[in-house]
């Protein structure tokens, strides 16, 4: 909660909200159906709690959210609330008046772009989008980057299954990005690649009908933490020339705002250990709690550790 009141003591748009019977592994299901726990993602001490705690169809997570997030920010509104929490349960049928849904999304017909190079550098397929493009209609649409989780040293871009729907059924366009992982690489590696997909998005909106000014950031997990500290911390879109006010809203889902608490106990070695390192001064200058502002843009976030 201490994220929440200095966000709060800022005077800054922010809504906590609740989901029931929810846990960090089961908050990928959309609609009806669950992703496929993939392994790959899933350290094998924790494979058997995560198969418990993911029944086999839960309500969708991330779209209510994201469908009123990204309302608020047509209707240029934002609900300023510390104790707001979602219904109990969830309805049957569609949408609802509160953007809730209890069924997959229909797909939408739309132009994939992938493995696009946002780096100068050489070739890697580390620091590379994908663009999901609405066809049809008419723009500059609406653009959401997308960071993805995996503990700083695993997940990919193209896990973007039911985000994908709830985005283009919005008429806006979807930016997936990879960055470098840990053990590999540690902080800020990881915020610099953010940062730079941020900016090459932004310049490049032209080109694949965005509009720049109409720019938001959603993050799971991982991407949560990097998400947020992008609109925090203004040093990432600096170092490309830019100003913060680019990011016009951020959804982070599942995000650890406070790295100097976090703590993991039985995971060896620990994803902080090899992300960030024991160095306080990189733990204080990674946690998104430290870079509060005024003016930063309006935050939905969630923290379920």
């Amino acid at each position: 909660m201490r994220f929440y009141s200095l966000l709060l003591r800022q005077r800054w748009p922010v809504e906590l909200f609740a989901v029931p019977d929810r846990s960090h592994y089961n908050q990928f299901a959309f609609g009806e159906r669950t992703v496929p726990l993939d392994e790959r993602f899933v350290p094998d001490s924790l494979q058997a709690q995560v198969r418990r705690e993911m029944p086999a169809t839960i309500g969708d997570l991330l779209g209510p959210a994201l469908l009123r997030f990204m309302e608020s920010v047509r209707q240029d509104q934002f609900t300023a609330t510390f104790d707001r929490a979602w219904p109990p349960s969830w309805p049957t049928g569609g949408f609802n008046a509160d953007y809730t849904m209890s069924a997959p999304l229909p797909a939408v017909p739309h132009e994939a772009r992938r493995d696009l190079s946002y780096s100068n550098a050489v070739a890697d397929p580390l620091r590379t989008l994908d663009l999901y493009l609405p066809t049809g209609g008419e723009g500059p649409r609406p653009m959401v980057l997308y960071v993805h989780g995996g503990g700083f040293r695993a997940g990919d871009k193209s896990m973007v299954e039911g985000l994908r729907e709830v985005i283009l059924n919005q008429g806006a366009i979807l930016i997936s990005v990879n960055y470098r992982l840990s053990p590999a690489v540690t902080f800020p590696v990881h915020a610099q690649d953010v940062g730079q997909a941020i900016a090459w998005a932004y310049r490049n909106a032209a080109s694949f009908d965005g509009d720049p000014n109409r720019l938001m950031l959603v993050g799971i997990s991982a991407g949560a933490h990097l998400a947020a500290l992008m609109a925090l911390d203004t040093r990432y879109l600096a170092a490309h020339g830019l100003k913060p006010d680019i990011i016009q809203r951020v959804l982070a889902i599942s995000g650890i705002y406070d790295l100097e608490w976090f703590r993991e106990p039985g995971v060896i070695p620990s994803r902080l250990g090899q992300a960030f390192g024991a160095d306080p001064v990189l733990l204080h200058r990674g946690s998104p709690q430290h870079h509060v502002r005024p003016a930063a843009p309006a935050l939905v976030a969630s923290q379920d550790f």
